[in-house]
Parts: structure tokens; C-alpha cells; sequence
């Protein structure tokens, strides 16, 4: 499945340009200054991502998932750098989507 490979690399571009960003964030600002998941959906300028579904995904776990899992999971979870979000979905897309030997779709036939 080269789509889901696609996929995955795409998120490993986007985990470098995450840590990129950090990188330079940084630098400008003299001290470690982390590009975290929560910043990036909240400040994002893309019409997909934005406060009001930070603040509906708030509202959709405390209501219908549990409530005291939004302070200290969901918190925790959106404070970690964003890079490592981007990286991990990448990888996991590659490793699923990977070729796997012994598999082939027009293989020699043996005489």
C-alpha cells in the first residue's frame, strides 16, 4: 500500500518542520520554548483546526467520555510537543503500510 507509506512520510515531513519550528523558536527566544500540540491546534491558521474544536473536543470528552479524564489526560496530552505526535503517526503508517517479503503480485514462476 504505497498511499499509506505516502502517508506516512508526509507526517515525518511534517514532524521535521514541527522541530524545525521549535528549533528556530528557540533560538529567537534565547531558552527552550516547545511548540506544543495544544498551541499548534489553538493558534493554528487553517480553517480545519482551530479554537472552537480545542474547545469542542474539551466539551465532547467531559460529556460523553469521562470528565476527569480531560484535566489530567487529555491536558497532558496536548502539552507535549507536536513533532513527536507527526513522528509517531508517521511511523506507525509506514511500519503498517510496509512491504512485506514473499508477496509479490507478478512473481517469476519457478521452473
Amino acid at each position: 500500500m504505497i498511499v499509506g507509506r505516502l502517508f506516512g512520510r508526509l507526517f515525518w515531513g511534517l514532524a521535521f518542520v514541527a522541530a524545525g519550528a521549535e528549533i528556530v523558536r528557540s533560538l529567537a527566544a534565547a531558552e527552550w520554548q516547545p511548540l506544543v500540540l495544544g498551541e499548534v491546534w489553538y493558534y493554528a491558521d487553517v480553517h480545519i483546526l482551530h479554537a472552537a474544536t480545542l474547545g469542542l473536543l474539551q466539551a465532547g470528552v467531559q460529556r460523553h467520555v469521562h470528565e476527569a479524564l480531560w484535566d489530567p489526560v487529555a491536558i497532558t496530552m496536548l502539552l507535549w510537543p507536536a513533532w513527536a505526535y507527526a513522528a509517531v503517526l508517521g511511523w506507525l503508517l509506514v511500519y503498517l503500510f510496509r512491504r512485506r517479503p514473499g508477496r509479490r503480485i507478478f512473481a517469476k514462476k519457478s521452473d
